[in-house]
């Protein structure tokens, strides 16, 4: 065997000793300056900057330059993001830095690195040995299309890069039985970063009914998802009363401009 060889073999088992923090501080930073070096120049549609900025100054509607984005509805004379809201709730100190210049897209980044990370631990909690954890982590974060997602960082795409680490860390923590009402809560911010992820909640049901062995306790634990969960989906549903009015109204389209057409809710 080569001394490069035997360097090689120390060099890994070296990394395979570290402890877990070290591990998945190691993964996050290799997939960030893959993401960094990967991303182009920002693509303009920074809609969740321009909605951070306008959370800032107690407004829910955007203004300036995000006036002009696609999908902003008009409506009594304020124009909306129609897209729920929870990337430009993680960007508001980064806008209030500075300002609506600031890139969108080094969120999306730092967000996926994240998202990386926490695959691994998941795949890890879910029996994977140390490389084939590895590998499957490898080939979601630059095997598929969640690489160019995350490069992008556009208001379409940041979103799913942001419900996936939610996604990925309420799984994270319902494997652990950690915490029910916490992972309903990282449910509930992954639905505000794409509302139709909220569908995958059977499945948090599924695992809190095999983790427990009578009724009582599985009730229990069901009834601490649902108020983490609810407690989020309540929030969204104020902010759509604060921006159209109503509860379900989910702003898909532009309200007719005339007043006496019909408003569908």
């Amino acid at each position: 065997m080569t001394r490069l060889s035997i360097a090689n073999m120390q060099g890994w088992q070296r990394i395979v000793s570290l402890r877990l923090r070290w591990k998945l501080l190691l993964i996050a930073l290799v997939a960030l300056l893959v993401f960094l070096l990967s991303k182009g120049a920002p693509v303009g549609q920074n809609h969740f900057v321009y909605l951070a900025d306008a959370f800032l100054h107690g407004k829910l509607g955007v203004s300036g330059g995000g006036t002009s984005l696609a999908e902003i509805v008009p409506f009594n004379g304020n124009y909306f993001v129609v897209y729920p809201p929870m990337p430009a709730v993680l960007l508001i100190p980064f806008v209030a830095l500075f300002g609506t210049n600031f890139d969108q897209g080094l969120m999306s980044v730092f967000l996926a690195c994240l998202a990386v990370a926490a695959t691994w631990l998941m795949l890890k909690k879910t029996g994977a040995n140390g490389n084939k954890a590895l590998w499957l982590t490898a080939l979601f974060g630059f095997g598929t299309c969640f690489w160019f997602t995350a490069a992008v960082g556009s208001a379409w795409y940041i979103e799913h890069v942001s419900a996936v680490l939610f996604l990925t860390l309420a799984i994270i923590l319902a494997l652990y039985k950690k915490s029910p009402f916490l992972t309903g809560l990282l449910l509930g911010f992954a639905f505000l970063s794409r509302l139709p992820v909220i569908l995958s909640f059977p499945f948090f049901l599924l695992l809190i009914y095999e983790q427990n062995s009578g009724w009582k306790p599985r009730l229990k634990q069901a009834a601490y998802f649902a108020v983490g969960l609810g407690i989020i989906v309540g929030i969204y549903e104020l902010y759509n009363l604060g921006r159209w009015g109503c509860l379900l109204r989910l702003g898909l389209q532009p309200y007719p401009r005339n007043p006496a057409g019909p408003i569908l809710h």
